[in-house]
């Protein structure tokens, strides 16, 4: 059996009912409720229908990069993972520990094995679409991988890919690379200050330290480092090491360990780690920003500043006007990708022109309001926004949000 077999993830399948009452638990009933399929995934779920139009797309591309980056690898796991989406916080965090004893805590989505079973479990309250995307496109590789790896890729490699598939264009085809501004400033800083991780220990790390470090200093060093070192042995640029990085996975999904599967595909030795320590460092050095994950970051800027204005009973249907109106109120707003975040200002004149020299922001007033809850409850959506005469072409679709009358967005991007 293969990848392919188990996440076939494009066909779903939606039955409607009537509303139910009760818990979360027993609303969800499988002989009662509106059933999710994908694949060998089958998911409880309360999730409205405005929700399920852009979330089960989102599980389906998902499934479909991690299928495609693990091919054809053998599996370990054959059985099939349970999912929860959840539309909100109130049930989220008391479901799944009660029901699946696990504790999800401020993640949106996750991913493991708690003491009632493996499972995938989401909810969309209180986060960004986008973020919800990016952050479902970590957890469903990580759930993909345990199929093929079990417990023994190891955790630098599982924390770097993890971020490969947050950061790296998994979620917005045509922007390969998202090396956002944020995750180059933040290596850098790792690299060059007290707080660097020599590369013979990142990959000496077993599990057990890898968690014992969770939320310090060293352990966000640790997570930005793995994926620069992924991120290289994914490049093009990193010669025969991607080779070997690519066999040490056919290997451990194989049945090898973590420690054997590495030396038998890098080289065992000092001198070995210490060429892949200083190949990976060089290309470190020269690493700089995806001018498309730049623009990103600013068109959600250019987003929240719309809603905010939205909030404030505006409406704004052209561009310098919006430039305009957020200069006037000092609008501010943090950006949140991956393990780093920044601060975007109207202040900052670049934040209203797409990064690498050309093309322009312009927006496009919705012809109609996107699907409502019920007839006549949601308010219009604000105009969309995008990228006009760029590589790729970047834009902001509104999608409604769980909370009442509230939109939230997603970055689509046409195809390099």
């Amino acid at each position: 059996m293969h990848m392919s077999t188990l996440i076939a993830c494009c066909l779903f399948g939606l039955v409607q009912g009537p509303p139910l009452q009760g818990s979360w638990w027993e609303r969800t009933d499988p002989s009662r409720a509106p059933q999710l399929s994908a694949g060998c995934l089958m998911a409880r779920s309360d999730l409205s229908s405005g929700t399920v139009q852009w979330v089960m797309p989102a599980i389906s591309t998902a499934c479909a990069r991690a299928r495609g980056f693990l091919g054809t690898l053998p599996l370990r796991n054959k059985t099939c993972v349970n999912a929860d989406l959840f539309q909100f916080q109130r049930d989220y965090s008391d479901t799944v520990r009660l029901r699946r004893g696990f504790d999800v805590r401020s993640r949106p989505v996750i991913f493991g094995h708690g003491a009632l079973g493996t499972g995938l479990f989401a909810c969309v309250e209180g986060v960004e679409a986008q973020r919800f995307v990016e952050q479902l496109g970590a957890e469903v590789f990580a759930m993909q991988s345990d199929a093929c790896f079990g417990s023994d890729l190891p955790p630098w490699a599982r924390a770097g890919l993890a971020a490969h598939f947050e950061l790296g264009g998994q979620s917005t085809p045509g922007t390969a690379g998202m090396r956002t501004p944020a995750a180059v400033a933040q290596l850098r800083a790792a690299l060059g200050g007290p707080s660097r991780i020599a590369l013979s220990d990142l990959l000496a790390r077993d599990r057990r330290r890898w968690a014992s470090a969770a939320g310090g200093e060293d352990a966000s060093a640790a997570a930005i480092e793995s994926w620069a070192l992924v991120e290289f042995l994914l490049s093009g640029s990193s010669g025969s090491w991607g080779g070997c990085f690519q066999q040490m996975l056919r290997l451990l999904a194989s049945g090898a360990n973590g420690d054997t599967a590495f030396t038998d595909a890098f080289g065992k030795g000092e001198t070995v780690a210490q060429a892949l320590d200083a190949d990976w460092q060089k290309w470190c050095t020269a690493l700089a920003p995806d001018p498309a994950a730049e623009t990103a970051d600013r068109l959600e800027f250019l987003a929240a500043g719309l809603r905010e204005l939205a909030r404030r009973g505006e409406t704004v249907v052209e561009f310098e006007r919006l430039h305009q109106r957020l200069g006037e109120i000092d609008f501010r707003h943090r950006v949140e990708r991956g393990p780093s975040g920044r601060e975007l200002a109207a202040a900052d004149q670049a934040n209203f022109k797409p990064a690498g020299g050309s093309g322009s922001f312009e927006l496009v007033p919705p012809r109609k309001p996107l699907t409502r809850r019920r007839s006549g409850d949601a308010p219009q959506a604000p105009p969309a926004l995008r990228t006009h005469d760029t590589q790729p072409e970047l834009s902001i679709e509104w999608v409604s949000a769980p909370e009442e009358g509230q939109w939230t967005w997603l970055l689509r991007a046409s195809r390099e």
